[in-house]
């Protein structure tokens, strides 16, 4: 069994990186378009139009995690009829209702028309699009993790903006590349990765095909029990970083809010590439084996943790050279990013320990966390950016992340809540370790001889 979680982990983590790293390539052209075509002021512009679509995006999987924590538990019990209910339960209303919300978004944009142009109304309504296509392709995705597809998971990221990048390229070599365009390639990224997945998601619903459906209720007491908790927070969970764009704005500048969403999107980069994308399908397959789960919590935290300051120290060298050469506008980005840099490590920990305690059913301690961020983060803009400018938003950010890694922290020792941070342990490095170390590199050889087969002969 430990085999089985320890193939299915590498496997699906080896593809999400091999498929990202092609996937950060192609978007670091689109990044360059973007960034040549629109000024500080423009891209000020678009990143308070994305905070909006953030926000709204935010609604439209209430309960996500405690559902599918819970489909994946019921297949993991081998109660196929019982997951595929509670699937369909979930994305029927889940669609239902995003499709309701994106069409009085769409239609509701006219309300603007009294204060701003109608091409602002068009980027409104081309929002409403993006986010129904994201709906539904929230369902397609769902399919392909509870079956464990991780590498068809992984490769959208990259069909998406391949197609963005064919949209963008036209633009800016033909016609004029603006903020509509953008948000068009946005569009054109999301139909065509998602159509490609079409396919895959018929396969992978293969073992539901035909397949009674239990007549019993699951989502209501799913809701009910741990899953309001998440529903909640669905409003608190981001807020004061939906608020941060429009904060900086009427403190600051619209050009501030370019110069910290630049520094914040190095370090998002850096973030996607953890290895992370994988442990909430699989944890919930053993939650019957405790030694292995906290087995695993432990080897997570320790390797994602020197894995974050790795491609920290990476970026602190690269990251000067890159944007000084290419985005030379953007180099004022450059020492609020280096002030980030320490996030990282604590980041990383948060993100597994996070995951663990969803698998656990602790989405009660998750909401009011949640609630504890804005609670602080909020408040901080407002004392800091005033006295700071931009250093306030990196002071608040490296304040909330370690208060509220403490907390988490702080639950795990003090509560028995199936999972502790072995600090001894995770210091350490033993025979387990190199086990680890050894699984990974081949498991990474190996799926580079499956995929890229004209590799063979070079790696045997």
């Amino acid at each position: 069994m430990m085999v089985s979680l320890k193939q299915k982990f590498f496997y699906g983590e080896t593809s999400f990186a091999l498929w990202d790293i092609v996937s950060k390539a192609i978007g670091l052209l689109n990044t360059f378009f973007i960034l040549k075509s629109l000024s500080l002021y423009e891209y000020g512009v678009f990143q308070l139009l994305l905070s909006g679509y953030a926000f709204i995006s935010n609604f439209t999987s209430p309960a996500g995690n405690a559902v599918g924590n819970d489909i994946s538990r019921l297949i993991g019990e081998r109660r196929e009829p019982e997951a595929k209910k509670l699937f369909w339960e979930y994305n029927r209303l889940r669609i239902l209702g995003g499709g309701i919300l994106c069409l009085v978004a769409f239609f509701g944009s006219y309300l603007f028309l009294f204060k701003y142009d109608y091409n602002f109304i068009i980027n409104l309504q081309l929002l409403a699009v993006i986010t129904m296509l994201e709906i539904l392709f929230t369902t397609l995705k769902a399919v392909l993790r509870l079956r464990l597809f991780f590498g068809q998971v992984a490769s959208r990221s990259t069909f998406y903006k391949v197609a963005q990048l064919i949209f963008l390229s036209a633009s800016y070599f033909f016609f004029n590349l603006g903020t509509t365009e953008v948000l068009w390639s946005m569009i054109a990224g999301s139909l065509l990765s998602s159509l490609l997945l079409v396919p895959v998601v018929a396969r992978a619903y293969g073992p539901w095909r035909g397949l009674a459906m239990s007549n019993q209720k699951f989502l209501i007491p799913i809701l009910k029990s741990q899953g309001k908790w998440e529903i909640f927070s669905v409003g608190f969970s981001k807020l004061s970083t939906y608020f941060q764009p429009w904060i900086t704005k009427i403190l600051i500048n619209t050009e501030a809010v370019a110069i910290f969403s630049i520094a914040q999107t190095m370090l998002g980069t850096i973030y996607s590439f953890f290895p992370t994308k994988t442990i909430s399908a699989l944890v919930p397959l053993k939650m019957e084996d405790k030694e292995l789960i906290q087995r695993v919590y432990t080897i997570a935290v320790k390797y994602l943790v020197f894995f974050g300051v790795a491609c920290g120290l990476v970026a602190l060298v690269l990251s000067g050279p890159v944007i000084r050469q290419f985005f030379e506008q953007y180099t004022v980005s450059l020492p609020y990013f280096y002030a980030l840099l320490p996030i990282i490590p604590v980041t990383a920990a948060s993100l597994v320990t996070s995951a663990f305690l969803v698998a656990h059913r602790k989405q009660k301690f998750l909401f009011l966390e949640k609630i504890l961020k804005s609670a602080i983060g909020i408040p901080l803009y407002f004392i800091l950016l005033p006295l700071f400018d931009i250093w306030g938003l990196v002071a608040q950010s490296l304040i909330v992340s370690v208060v509220l890694f403490s907390v988490m922290y702080f639950y795990t020792v003090k509560w028995q809540v199936g999972i502790k941070l072995e600090l001894r342990r995770i210091l350490s490095f033993g025979a387990e370790d190199r086990e680890f170390v050894k699984k990974f590199m081949e498991s990474t050889v190996n799926f580079i001889k499956l995929k890229f087969r004209f590799l063979r002969n070079n790696l045997t």
